[in-house]
């Protein structure tokens, strides 16, 4: 994998952010590389940042699998919240992690 900066991962995740922001993409990485496919990040930091989106969720494949192992409430607050509150509080939850990776990226 090239060698890629910490300011261009924070671009990535910039990038990558009105992707969920708009629905367009439910998921973060797949997010990233929409934003690769429409050329405003290379594939070698798509891939970086995907990796990373990977490690910080010990490759779960999903942020939901990663809440399941990690939060007890998480499936009880799944099981009784409706399907429209579930999408939108997850997405709500992305956008967040993707200000929070944006800005721990763009200070290293």
């Amino acid at each position: 994998m090239p060698n890629v900066s910490n300011k261009q991962i924070a671009h990535a995740f910039r990038e990558a952010r009105p992707y969920v922001e708009d629905r367009r993409q439910k998921y973060i990485c797949a997010a990233v590389n929409d934003a690769a496919s429409a050329g405003k990040i290379s594939v070698g930091v798509s891939d970086a940042a995907t990796d990373i989106i990977s490690d910080r969720m010990s490759h779960k494949l999903f942020l939901e699998s990663w809440l399941y192992a990690n939060s007890r409430s998480f499936a009880e607050w799944e099981d009784r919240a409706d399907r429209d509150e579930q999408f939108e509080q997850m997405r709500l939850y992305r956008l967040r992690w993707l200000d929070a990776l944006i800005e721990e990226f763009d200070k290293k």
